[in-house]
């Protein structure tokens, strides 16, 4: 009953948002295209009222209506122009708010395929936030039966390295399930799951990593707490925004000990401007109201939208791949940049012909993420 309630007030909130900015939209429009000049030859339009001799009214003399009527053309042009000064910034606000509570409130993606649709053995799980907000993900175990069979009591007992896997802007669980399954059948513990605001996970609100970071860190310390997963080797490996959010868990939280992200923008300005891909002012214009609006909606500043910055906090301990498209110079600039301010040991991987991510091409890329994995984590089974 009580998700009943909350999801009705929400619903309720967002009537009463809708139609307010319905009715700011509809004045500022009324206000924009009412007419200045009357072309009716009606007085009643400049706001000259005739005298009525039946009603017992004193006519108006010619000259003094010709007069009142100039001085009411006058008025209106200037009524006019100051309206629609006044308007057009108010009308860009409401139109940069509309798009980020549309880019903040995006539409869920269905989960299409599942674990058992590749052979995997897996657990429905969830766990909180540190907001309270519930998550819901897939636990993948490397344990199989027949390691039972050959190896008894030590393979239960055995603990092998943990990965989180964190999925892209508009997506869920689902979109990196290929790699799951590669680096599950390497032997390594899985976990996927969905960011607030998508899949099954609960939320409304998509942030662009800011507050999905904070998914991770649950993420992380729900997966150290299985028994099966050795604590001092976990792995975070993110798409996107699911990248950014990726590396700044691993700057908050350094029990993480190495963390792969691909196609991660510098900050997310530049996250914008590239998926705009429209040089010009309009553009910067656009790009400037939004991040103005998003910075006031999220109540943060640019220091924690920016990776580069983030970087710096990660430990000497900590190892980063950093994977981009090599076609795309913007990614690569951000590769190269988010590289040079890490603290933490870093490479950068340039991959070709990549399309739509590095990430999803599992024969391309897992063995090169193996190869790293087993590079800073070492043998599976110490």
């Amino acid at each position: 009953m009580k998700n009943k309630k909350s999801k009705g007030v929400s619903y309720k909130r967002i009537q009463v948002v809708g139609r307010v900015l319905g009715r700011t939209v509809i004045v500022i429009m009324r206000a924009l295209f009412y007419p200045l000049l009357d072309r009716s030859g009606r007085n009643s339009v400049v706001g000259v009222v005739l005298g009525d001799s039946a009603k017992g009214d004193k006519p108006v003399s010619p000259g003094h209506q010709q007069l009142h009527k100039e001085e009411s053309v006058w008025w209106r042009i200037g009524r006019g122009v100051l309206v629609r000064a006044l308007a057009v910034p108010i009308l860009g606000a409401v139109a940069t708010g509309l798009v980020i509570y549309g880019s903040t409130h995006a539409e869920r993606a269905k989960i299409r395929s599942f674990p058992d649709g590749m052979r995997l053995y897996y657990e429905s799980v969830s766990f909180s936030s540190a907001d309270g907000i519930s998550l819901s993900g897939w636990f993948i175990p490397s344990l199989r039966a027949e390691d039972v069979t050959e190896q008894g009591d030590k393979a239960l007992r055995r603990q092998r390295p943990g990965v989180v896997l964190c999925h892209g802007l508009g997506s869920n669980r689902s979109q990196l399930l290929p790699l799951a399954g590669y680096l599950n059948n390497q032997g390594y513990e899985v976990l996927l799951f969905d960011f607030r605001g998508c899949g099954l996970s609960g939320g409304e609100v998509q942030s662009f990593g800011l507050c999905e970071r904070e998914d991770v860190v649950a993420a992380v310390h729900y997966l150290a707490d299985r028994a099966s997963v050795d604590s001092t080797r976990l792995v975070v490996i993110g798409q996107d925004v699911g990248g950014a959010a990726a590396l700044s868990a691993a700057a908050m939280d350094y029990s993480i000990k190495a963390v792969i992200v691909s196609d991660v923008d510098k900050d997310v300005k530049s996250g914008i401007e590239r998926r705009l891909a429209e040089p010009g002012k309009l553009s910067q214009l656009a790009t400037t109201g939004f991040m103005l609006g998003y910075k006031s909606y999220f109540n943060t500043e640019d220091r924690e939208l920016s990776l580069e910055q983030t970087a710096e906090y990660l430990s000497s301990n900590q190892s980063m791949l950093v994977i981009a498209q090599s076609n795309d110079d913007n990614l690569m600039g951000s590769a190269d940049s988010i590289a040079g301010h890490s603290r933490a040991d870093t490479q950068v991987l340039a991959v070709k012909n990549s399309y739509p991510s590095p990430l999803l091409h599992v024969d391309k890329i897992g063995k090169t993420i193996n190869e790293f994995l087993h590079e800073v984590l070492g043998d599976l089974d110490p």
